[in-house]
């Protein structure tokens, strides 16, 4: 009779050490997507809101918490970030390798590590005719951005415009922004219908060059 598959591997602590830290390094490089979200507060009399605290649904790493000798490897890959005044919590980010996920609420309320940190992000819009209005000043500061991903409604069911106007506008104001700031190098910039999840646009990377001023 045919044993039954085991689920754990008990012989991966006799395994050498050498070889072992080839396993972790393996797994500590596998890319993640980290969701982020947040709760809010309100200061008064200003009613000014602010960041309480940081939350992501993503469950930490597991050679955080396997053992001892995996937590060391890990955390030479992990650091603790997202943090707040007003609580202890934090989220464990790789920005070598994860792709964060935000709500676009959340560009502005970005501290400097996470904004200079970020190297790939996906943004959920809500509006996006005032996208580029409100939020483009925040990305054009976080110097380590390469990819974007701009997760964006394409109508506006308040008017009369056709499905996939405020995506067009979007490409425009990204290509726009390019040629204000000729010194920003912007990270390549994939717009997607969030109704049907198809790619719409491109926004190719890198500084504002005279080929793109004649393609415009």
């Amino acid at each position: 009779m045919a044993s039954a598959p085991q689920s754990q591997f008990r012989l991966f602590p006799s395994l050498p050490y050498e070889l072992r830290l080839k396993i972790y390094d393996i797994l500590l490089n596998e890319p993640r997507p980290v969701t982020i979200t947040c709760e809010k507060g309100i200061l008064l009399p200003s009613t000014r809101r602010y960041i309480k605290s940081y939350t992501s649904s993503t469950p930490i790493p597991p050679l955080l918490h396997l053992c001892h000798e995996s937590r060391i490897e890990a955390l030479a890959h992990y650091k603790p970030h997202f943090h707040t005044q007003h609580s202890p919590s934090y989220i464990y980010i790789n920005f070598s390798t994860d792709t964060l996920k935000l709500a676009d609420g959340l560009l502005s309320y970005l501290g400097v590590e996470e904004r200079d940190g970020i190297r790939r992000m996906e943004v959920e819009v809500q509006d996006s005719a005032y996208f580029g209005h409100y939020n483009l000043e925040f990305i054009v500061k976080m110097k380590g951005l390469k990819e974007l991903e701009v997760i964006a409604p394409g109508e506006d069911l308040d008017t009369w415009q056709p499905e996939g106007h405020f995506l067009r506008n979007l490409v425009r104001d990204f290509k726009e922004t390019r040629r204000d700031h000729p010194d920003w190098c912007c990270p390549r910039v994939r717009i997607i219908h969030a109704g049907s999840g198809k790619e719409f646009g491109i926004v190719n990377g890198g500084v504002w060059t005279e080929a793109d001023e004649e393609t415009g």
